[in-house]
C-alpha cells in the first residue's frame, strides 16, 4: 500500500471558512459521484466552520504533501452542515439519518455505496490526531473493497 508520509513537525495552516468557502454542496457532490467512475473515491466531509476538528481535517486536506496522492485517489467535497441545518439530505443519502458531530466523514465508491460504514464519527477529535494518523485513514480507505 503506497502511504503518504507527512512528519510530525509538518506544518499545517489551519484554514479559516473551508466549509462556508467550498462550492455548492449540491453540485459538487453530483460532480464527484461522476468524476469517481474513473476509480476514485468519493471523501463527503460534512463539517462546519465553527467546529475545530472539523476545520482541522480540511486543514489537513489543503496539505500540499498529499496533493497528489488525494488527486489520484479521491473526489474530495466539503459539505456546510451550518449548525445542523445544512445539506442535511445529502448526509441521508449515505445513510446518516442525522448529523451527530462534525466533521462526520462519507468515504464511498462511484455507485454511492459506503466503504467505511460505521466510522463516519471517527475523526470528531481530529485536532488531537497526529498528521499521519490522516495520512494512514487515507491510504486503507482508498484501497479498502466496496462492501
Amino acid at each position: 500500500m503506497n502511504r503518504p508520509y507527512l512528519p510530525e513537525d509538518i506544518a499545517i495552516a489551519d484554514l479559516e471558512t473551508p466549509y462556508a468557502s467550498a462550492p455548492d454542496a449540491k453540485g459538487a457532490l453530483g460532480n464527484a459521484e461522476y468524476a469517481a467512475r474513473n476509480g476514485k473515491r468519493v471523501l463527503a466531509v460534512f463539517g462546519a466552520d465553527w467546529c475545530p476538528d472539523a476545520r482541522r481535517f480540511a486543514s489537513v486536506l489543503a496539505a500540499p504533501q498529499l496533493q497528489d496522492f488525494l488527486s489520484e485517489r479521491y473526489e474530495i467535497v466539503l459539505i456546510d452542515v451550518g449548525r445542523y441545518d445544512k445539506n442535511l439530505d445529502l448526509a441521508a443519502g449515505y445513510g446518516l439519518q442525522t448529523v451527530e458531530g462534525a466533521p462526520a466523514i462519507i468515504i464511498a465508491d462511484a455507485d454511492g455505496r459506503v466503504i467505511n460504514p460505521g466510522g463516519a464519527y471517527d475523526w470528531r477529535t481530529a485536532r488531537t490526531r497526529r498528521p499521519q494518523e490522516f495520512a494512514d485513514f487515507l491510504a486503507v480507505y482508498a484501497e479498502v473493497p466496496a462492501p
